[in-house]
């Protein structure tokens, strides 16, 4: 107790505690603790014994970093990161074929990745905005592609859909061939995004990216060959099962970080979320999340020939 207030004084100036309120809850709750008369709130310092101004120094910070490391450590599994560099990802399947067939509600901001195989070419989008009535003073949901081959990083088509919640066809042109990435905002409502099967269109699902699906969902991710457990990050219900459709994991009520072990010949395949509710965030797989095998991209060095 006492080394807890001497702590907490000295940074109390970093606005990260309530130091007078620690002097005064802490005696009331745990009857085993108490403060000296010569160390009391109203004492001020020097004649305080538990009160210093002295600074943390670099070494002490240091110290706590490494001692906190040590002690309680965050991950049981190491992160790996993977390019966004996204190519199609062929010879893939997937157990019980396409699924969200009616699109992908979600509150924010959020991200897409898509692939055009020949230019010019049209995305069609049926797009879904105001799903939430009491949010829709917000504003229009809005949309906007990226070529990703255009050396200048300017969008090749933009498009405000009404926050009425009627569902609307959203045309996006674009010259460009190969990879793009598609922005969606709408302010925190709730926007519904469908595509055309067989469009190749995938949702970044790293933990810097965040998005929460607002409704139960079920897409695929890939496990590359020689990967032999899956991390990240959830705050979710639902379940993970491997290629052959059998459950490997059941996301628990908490969330934090999870580890799902890749049993030997289950690599190299497609892995399903099912049926969640929440956000899953991937952390030792490519991040991305897909309807179909048909419609995966995939990181291009993962990808052979590529």
């Amino acid at each position: 107790f006492e080394f807890l207030i001497r702590h907490s004084y000295r940074m109390r100036k970093t606005m990260m505690v309530h130091v007078k309120a620690l002097y005064r809850d802490l005696p009331s709750r745990d009857r085993s603790v108490r403060v000296p008369a010569d160390c009391a709130w109203n004492v001020p310092a020097p004649r305080n014994p538990w009160k210093s101004d002295e600074p943390f120094t670099e070494t002490e910070i240091a110290s706590m970093l490494k001692e906190g490391i040590a002690r309680h450590g965050l991950l049981d599994f190491t992160p790996v990161s993977f390019s966004e560099d996204l190519v199609p990802g062929g010879g893939l399947s997937a157990p019980g074929g396409a699924v969200q067939a009616e699109g992908l509600p979600m509150r924010g901001r959020r991200t897409f990745y898509l692939w055009i195989e020949k230019a010019p070419a049209q995305v069609k989008l049926t797009v879904t905005a105001g799903m939430i009535a009491h949010y829709r003073d917000r504003g229009p949901a809005k949309l906007t592609l990226y070529p990703l081959n255009d050396e200048f990083g300017k969008p090749s088509a933009e498009a405000a859909v009404p926050p009425d919640g009627q569902a609307r066809e959203v045309l996006l042109d674009t010259t460009f061939e190969g990879l793009h990435r598609l922005e969606v905002s709408d302010g925190n409502d709730m926007t519904r995004v469908n595509w055309p099967a067989g469009l190749r269109m995938v949702l970044d699902a790293s933990l810097e990216a965040r998005p929460t699906i607002s409704q139960r969902w079920t897409l695929y991710f890939y496990v590359p060959p020689g990967v032999r457990e899956i991390g990240g990050y959830a705050s979710a219900q639902g379940s993970v099962e491997t290629p052959e459709g059998r459950a490997a994991f059941e996301f628990p009520k908490r969330e934090g970080f999870f580890r799902i072990p890749v049993p030997e010949g289950q690599d190299g395949k497609l892995w399903r979320l099912r049926q969640i509710g929440g956000g899953v965030y991937l952390m030792t797989v490519p991040p991305f999340l897909a309807r179909s095998a048909e419609e995966m991209l995939l990181p291009k060095e993962l990808v052979k020939g590529k």
